[in-house]
């Protein structure tokens, strides 16, 4: 029997490592056995997965000594690949969050750009309505051109 603390029964384990009482120690398993807070039990975490979920099961059965050895490796593997893999996804979505406040300072300078491009030319349109007297003035207006007169601000 395997039961006893540390990782699948080994002395460095502890809590949340895969390990303590119980672990492949027989049918109905015990605390720590894949569920302290290092290693999640639910199959739908980054961590714990199907494959956890699957050998967890499995280290219930009456194993065979070879199987449970094989079991160990499984996991020890899986624990590598599983650190392997979130530590590129922690440094990709530390990319897509400094992509993501790039973008936002970017779209920022857009949104000012886009508005004193507006206002250069609602202030052009209104200088250029200025010089003209009333006479014209009207007669823009009549033709759909007008923008704003001196009095209505810019």
């Amino acid at each position: 029997m395997m039961g006893g603390p540390g990782m699948m029964g080994g002395p460095q384990g502890g809590p949340g490592r895969m390990g303590g009482p119980g672990m492949m120690g027989g049918p109905q398993g015990g605390p720590g056995q894949m569920g302290g807070p290092g290693m999640s039990r639910d199959s739908s975490g980054p961590e714990g997965g199907p494959a956890m979920a699957m050998m967890d099961a499995v280290a219930r059965l009456n194993l065979t000594a070879e199987q449970r050895a094989k079991l160990r490796e499984l996991r020890t593997d899986l624990t590598h690949r599983q650190q392997e893999l979130l530590e590129k996804i922690s440094v990709a979505a530390s990319k897509l969050q400094e992509i993501t406040r790039e973008q936002a300072r970017a779209s920022r300078g857009l949104s000012d750009l886009r508005g004193h491009l507006i206002h250069a030319n609602l202030d052009t349109a209104n200088r250029a309505e200025e010089m003209l007297t009333d006479e014209q003035r009207q007669a823009l207006m009549g033709a759909g051109a007008h923008v704003m007169t001196p009095e209505q601000g810019h």
